[in-house]
């Protein structure tokens, strides 16, 4: 991004000591308009990116519990609380951390920065 805007300065200094004020103005919306569809492009990908990690931390969560329906009756209710500490601990607090994060991104008008290659 720092590379593209020294591009564009450089770009706008070359058509202002020329006198095109109007090409100026026009190269300026053309870099908002690329830079708001790289954001909004950014946005799908990472709320679809946390979307997919939700889904599999709510299936890892729904075959542990279904694991433990399986189990015989007099192991059923030790292995519940322990899975269901587990669960609480661990995927119970991703599950809302991806939630909140994706709420968050959802919103039209929340900052966001989408970090190419960030992962």
């Amino acid at each position: 991004m720092i590379g593209d805007i020294s591009q564009l300065v450089g770009d706008l200094v070359g058509l202002l000591k020329a006198g095109e004020v109007d090409a100026a103005a026009r190269r300026i919306e053309e870099a908002r308009r690329a830079d708001s569809a790289a954001t909004f492009e950014g946005r799908q990908i990472t709320v679809n990116a946390l979307t997919r990690a939700l889904h599999q931390a709510q299936r890892q969560r729904e075959r542990l519990a279904a694991i433990v329906a399986a189990l015989p009756e007099n192991e059923r209710a030790f292995a519940k609380v322990q899975v269901e500490e587990i669960c609480s601990m661990l995927l119970d607090d991703k599950i809302a951390r991806l939630r909140a994060e994706k709420r968050r991104l959802s919103r039209p008008g929340e900052p966001f920065l989408f970090l190419a290659n960030s992962q």
